[in-house]
């Protein structure tokens, strides 16, 4: 779609290659049912079973009570580990008189290119993939041209580990955040596409727990958060969440190289910042920015923000066909301090488009649904 003379939005569907000749597989018992039948189960606080009710009932499981329970039982997949450790010994003599012996530390390597993980991630366990502990050796990871095929929690995630290249995969069905990262630096997220992301707080229609800590976050986190510092997200495509397509502080006001051409659509949200966190070199300039984005078919807001940096820019932003384009809401001094602070929200160099020509008002709206997977293809 072209707007004047010199602004033009791609929206279009990609389709990715999910199968693999290499496969790791986990356990997919119930997967012959969609997920669009089994996530409208109802879930019931009791104790009491009683096996067709109608209620997916505590202890039952679609082994136990295939009438209540559809859709896979335990929600157990696979999952690898990389990471390190350290060994330290004491050197003690016959009289217990002791001393420092040696150290030696231990860090995993991964080069995964090619490969299918089909049914990946533990719910509330583990992610698909997770990288703990690297700290540098993080350098010796690579993950590239993967397909994850249906998950049951988070597909990769990045802790404390630094100089991971996450680089052209294909992730369907998992849990927000499909991709993680926390605590990590310079980390290389690139050319990924996530299609399909659930809401884990909601999944199956159980009751997982009373509200959410850091709700400003955790109730509209994305596909792709960045909890890391000098992260580069690049060309990645978040299609169909059930919360937002990305997360996390921005990047530092001037810097047009770590967060450039990534696109959400099909979302409640296209990005949202991360109210709780501000890297040091936000707080060094007191600003926040946000570059090259675009963001289609949203259901609430394309970029959102309560922030509580003075200053926040937003460059070649495109949205389109949101509720609201673009809600910066900017946080000061405390009332109580009786202080005058400025603020100032720089827009430019962006396009907000409240209804392009692509949207028909005649079909359904999108849903998480709207993602298909036929044979091994995902269209989104």
């Amino acid at each position: 779609l072209t707007y004047g003379s010199k602004r033009s939005v791609r929206m279009q569907s990609r389709v990715g290659l999910l199968t693999r000749n290499i496969v790791i597989r986990g356990d997919g018992q119930g997967e012959e049912q969609s997920y669009h039948f089994w996530n409208v189960q109802k879930a019931s606080d009791s104790s009491a079973q009683q096996c067709g009710n109608g209620l997916c009932e505590v202890g039952e499981t679609s082994l136990s009570c295939s009438i209540d329970c559809v859709g896979s039982a335990y929600e157990f997949g696979a999952s690898i580990l990389v990471g390190a450790y350290s060994e330290d010994y004491t050197v003690c003599d016959a009289f217990l008189q002791c001393q420092e012996g040696y150290q030696r530390r231990f860090s995993g390597q991964l080069d995964l290119d090619n490969v299918e993980i089909r049914y990946f991630g533990q719910n509330d366990k583990r992610a698909g993939l997770e990288l703990i502990n690297l700290d540098d050796g993080g350098a010796n990871v690579s993950v590239t041209n993967v397909a994850m095929n249906r998950g049951y929690y988070h597909a990769i995630d990045i802790q404390n580990s630094n100089s991971a290249i996450i680089d052209g995969n294909l992730i369907f069905r998992s849990h927000l955040p499909t991709l993680r990262i926390e605590n990590g630096n310079r980390n290389v997220i690139s050319n990924n596409l996530a299609c399909v992301a659930i809401f884990w707080n909601t999944h199956r229609g159980a009751i997982q727990g009373k509200g959410l800590a850091s709700p400003k976050l955790n109730a509209m986190i994305g596909m792709f958060h960045d909890g890391g510092t000098n992260s580069k997200f690049a060309g990645n495509i978040a299609a169909g969440s059930e919360r937002a397509g990305f997360s996390g502080p921005g990047v530092a006001c001037g810097d047009t190289q770590s967060f450039v051409q990534n696109v959400a659509h099909s979302a409640l949200a296209g990005y949202w910042f991360d109210f709780y966190r501000t890297p040091s070199v936000h707080a060094q300039t007191g600003c926040a920015a946000l570059t090259d984005f675009t963001a289609w078919k949203i259901w609430e807001y394309g970029i959102y923000g309560e922030t509580l940096m003075p200053y926040v820019h937003v460059t070649g932003a495109k949205v389109l066909d949101s509720k609201v384009g673009i809600w910066l809401h900017m946080g000061g001094a405390s009332s109580i301090s009786h202080v005058i602070e400025d603020t100032k929200v720089v827009i430019k160099d962006s396009l907000i488009v409240g209804h392009s020509s692509n949207g028909n008002c005649g079909k359904i709206k999108p849903s998480l649904h709207t993602c298909t997977f036929l044979h091994g293809v995902v269209q989104s």
